[in-house]
């Protein structure tokens, strides 16, 4: 893999675009935050093909707020492209604090299903620099937390406070910890100085969507923890009539939105991340994750400046360059040297223009006899996009050819 400053084509062009950015573009005023969204989540099973999404699997990250049409942020592609294998399923997210934002590839931490990778299902992860997935948390040092070193746990819901503390839920219940017995629906939290607080338990969660609700049923488990200006967010297993929404802990219990204002026609919520209001993560996304040569691809741009151009940049080889410094994203993961991408840089670019939604749509057909660059045991090709209004760059997406 490519390590590698850009070519002199990408500085002439960024360049450029740096220049139209500051004649054409006034400074977004973030908006005032709200817990209604936006949020970015997983569902615990694939949403119905009713919800018009490019992809509909319960892999995917999906932008949700109340009363906006949800979006897929990340595809079973983009999870590829970031990881460099194929993901059963994701099982927590959140957004760590980064001085790039919760979009940069340096803000995402989460955890998996099952064991997959070479990494375990109690780690928690993130993305290393253009390399794959890295850990952050090992499962081991939260078992030697919980007192059960020989033990085994899945992460269930994972969170990060305004002091950087993991906060974390088990999908299963473990006897026997230093905290006693603790149930799937108790949200811990990891100290500064180590040890672990049950800052919930699973009894407080269900008697704050009693407050919230009226409903008294049980919550059968908490999915997905989130940390919001001091207070705890969650996502429960049940009652079906709200394991669509989120709720809000705390002073003031409440549901964040109903369910079906997030669009998923109540789509069971897992993984859930508060993204929140003036945070510009645009994203490109692909209705093929695998492909033959030769097939027709549909794909899509969303979340960028209204009206802008959109320079889409297509390679064979990953690869990676932390500059110029870009928003959103910030990293090229495509190989600045790629063989494809210089050609594409001599004949000229793609360039998109989003809508009055800061969407677009393209059409097109893969190469019939050219499969591509080769990674991870598998050949394709890896895309990335720029905001040329406001400079902020894409996640990467790869889209393996067999």
């Amino acid at each position: 893999m490519c390590h590698s400053t850009f070519s002199t084509p990408f500085r002439s062009l960024l360049t450029s675009a740096v220049l139209l950015s500051a004649a054409t573009s006034a400074v977004a005023t973030p908006g005032i935050q709200t817990d209604t969204g936006p949020w970015v989540v997983s569902t615990s099973s694939a949403v119905s093909t009713v919800v018009p999404l490019i992809e509909h699997s319960d892999v995917s990250l999906i932008r949700v707020e109340a009363g906006v049409p949800p979006y897929v942020q990340t595809s079973i592609g983009g999870w590829f492209a970031l990881t460099g294998f194929d993901l059963g399923d994701v099982d927590a997210l959140a957004f760590r604090d980064h001085p790039g934002g919760k979009a940069h590839r340096g803000s995402l931490a989460f955890s998996l299903l099952s064991n997959d990778g070479g990494f375990r299902d109690g780690d928690v992860l993130g993305i290393s620099a253009g390399a794959g997935a890295e850990v952050l948390v090992p499962e081991v040092a939260l078992l030697v937390l919980l007192g059960i070193p020989g033990g085994n746990i899945d992460i269930d819901g994972v969170a990060f406070d305004d002091q950087g503390r993991l906060l974390f839920s088990l999908q299963g219940a473990q006897t026997g910890t230093v905290l006693g017995d603790v149930e799937n629906g108790d949200v811990l939290r990891v100290e500064s100085g180590g040890g672990l607080t049950r800052i919930a338990t699973e009894a407080d969660v269900e008697y704050a969507l009693f407050l919230a609700t009226g409903q008294a049923d049980p919550i059968g488990d908490v999915h997905g923890v989130e940390w919001i200006g001091g207070e705890l967010y969650v996502a429960v297993q049940a009652p079906s009539a709200v394991d669509g929404s989120i709720l809000r802990m705390g002073a003031n219990p409440g549901l964040v939105a109903p369910e079906l204002s997030f669009g998923l026609i109540g789509e069971e919520l897992d993984a859930i991340a508060y993204l929140g209001d003036g945070v510009s993560a645009p994203t490109i996304s692909l209705n093929l994750a695998v492909a033959s040569p030769g097939a027709f691809v549909h794909g899509e741009g969303r979340g960028f400046t209204p009206g802008a151009p959109v320079l889409v940049l297509t390679a064979g080889n990953p690869g990676y360059s932390a500059g110029p410094k870009l928003g959103s994203f910030g990293e090229l993961f495509l190989d600045p040297l790629d063989p494809w991408l210089a050609a594409t840089a001599l004949s000229g670019f793609t360039v998109a223009v989003a809508d009055g939604t800061g969407s677009f749509s393209s059409d097109f057909f893969l190469a019939p006899s050219d499969p591509g660059g080769t990674w991870m045991g598998s050949q394709g090709w890896s895309l990335q996009a720029v905001d040329l209004m406001n400079l902020s760059l894409t996640a990467p997406l790869r889209i393996q050819v067999q």
